[in-house]
Parts: C-alpha cells; structure tokens; sequence
C-alpha cells in the first residue's frame, strides 16, 4: 500500500512573525528573495509584511552592504551617508499603540560611537519630514552620556518644541549582536514607551504627542527627507507591530528573533 503523501510531509514548526495581527513592516536580512543587490551594495529591501513597504537608496555610495551577523545576513551601515528610506504612512492618525523589534548590532567606529553619542530608536510624527520611523545615532545635545548608552524614544515634534518619551540603558554595550524592543501609546496628548535590550527593561517615560500620522520610514538614518545622523552598524530583522500586542506576544517574538539570531536573551 502506498504511504499517504501527507504523512511525508513536515511537520510546520517554529514562530512565524504574522501570526500575531498588527503586523505592519518586516524586514528579514536572512531571505535573500527580499534584497535587490546593486553589485556590492543593497538598493532595496522588501517588506516581508504583505504591506509593500519596501526601503530603497538610487544613489550607489549611499546604499548599504551585505555582511553577517552570527552567521546569518545582515546589512552593514557605514555611519557616513548609508541608509534605505520608504515614504509610506506607518501609522494612521487615530493609532494609538505600537511595537517595534529589531535584531542589531551596532558599530563603533568612526567617531560613531564615540562619547557623547547614543543609539536612538523612535517612531515620531510632527513636522513635514519628522514622521518616521528610525534608527540612528544622535549627539544628544551636549549631555555626557557613557559608552555604549541605548537609547529609545517616542517623540513628537511640534512649533520647534520636542517632546519625548525616552528610556535609556547607561553602560550596555550595544556593539554585540541584541534584540532591541520598544513598545509604546501614541494618542493626541501623550506618549508612553518601554524599551528593552534583549531582556532588559527600561522604566516606561512618558511624553507628548499631537496623534498626527507617522510618514516615512528611515533605517540608517533620522530621516527620509533630510538624511541626518547616519547609523553604523548592523541590521539583521525589523518588525513592527501597530495595535495592541500582549506581553505574551512580545515575549514570543523576542524569543523567535533570539532563536534565530543566535542571541542569549538573558
């Protein structure tokens, strides 16, 4: 008797990203069918979401390149002028809660990293070209920060006037592979934000915010319009979620980057 094909076949396993709704942007440097090469260098790579949020850079010295991050593809930003940006809206006006997940590591050479410099995350919204999602480096107006300080932010911007919900992580050294999370409220007159590093927690910060739309998306960079404080480091996995997501959820994703980037949560 000839065996049922069904029983041949394997088993599904394993966490997949989708399963949890909200999902709104997924950027996987592993799956070599979502990045365009441009001989050595990245000019597109695609959202994985279903969305079509894809990130794109015409200009050849600006575009990122493929490197590794334990063992696994990765883009490598050089600090200087690399970035991939998407005009898109990723927040409607009205959606008042996100999260954001990213498998990093981030570079310290180049001045990059250098004291008085943080990493920042944020989603923000205000201004014409201030709407974004981001991730960056900034010199964080003189403050003395430690090496190495992480740094998370929601922030609006308004009239000139900067509102933010930040949460910082003095003396983590973000120049080994992480998993950097942040989870948040983004309503008409107030943010509210936590952030973790793998498993460590920052306190929640809470902010301002306008509830305007958040317009563009900027990796490498602050923003899709005036390009500004360029990232160095690495960029394996992006997803975010817009809409509630559980403290359940959020652990399975953390869990599901963990597993697959080779990165000891604990």
């Amino acid at each position: 008797m000839a065996m049922n094909p069904k029983l041949l076949r394997p088993k599904a396993s394993g966490f997949n990203p989708k399963s949890i709704a909200g999902l709104a942007l997924w950027l996987d440097a592993s799956d070599s069918s979502t990045i365009t090469l441009n001989g050595a260098t990245v000019s597109q790579w695609r959202d994985k979401s279903g969305n079509g949020r894809n990130l794109s850079e015409a200009t050849a010295n600006n575009q990122p390149t493929m490197s590794t991050m334990n063992g696994k593809s990765a883009l490598s930003f050089d600090g200087v002028n690399d970035s991939l940006t998407n005009s898109s809206t990723l927040m409607a006006v009205g959606t008042n809660s996100f999260t954001l997940f990213q498998s990093i590591e981030c570079g310290f050479s180049g001045g990059v990293g250098a004291a008085g410099r943080s990493f920042e995350q944020r989603i923000a919204e205000g201004g014409a070209d201030d709407n974004q999602l981001v991730i960056d480096w900034r010199a964080d107006q003189g403050v003395a920060w430690q090496f190495g300080t992480l740094r998370t932010r929601v922030t609006s911007y308004r009239s000139g006037v900067s509102y933010n919900a930040d949460q910082r992580f003095d003396s983590v050294n973000v120049a080994n592979p992480g998993i950097l999370t942040m989870t948040g409220t983004y309503a008409p007159t107030a943010a509210t934000s936590t952030a973790w590093w793998k498993n460590t927690a920052s306190p929640t910060s809470n902010g301002t915010s306008d509830g305007g739309s958040v317009i563009g998306i900027a990796i490498g960079c602050r923003n899709n319009v005036t390009k500004s404080l360029f990232f160095g480091g690495k960029v394996a996995e992006t997803l975010c979620y817009v809409g509630a997501v559980t403290e359940t959820q959020r652990i399975a994703v953390q869990k599901y980057l963990g597993s697959k980037w080779g990165i000891t949560l604990a």
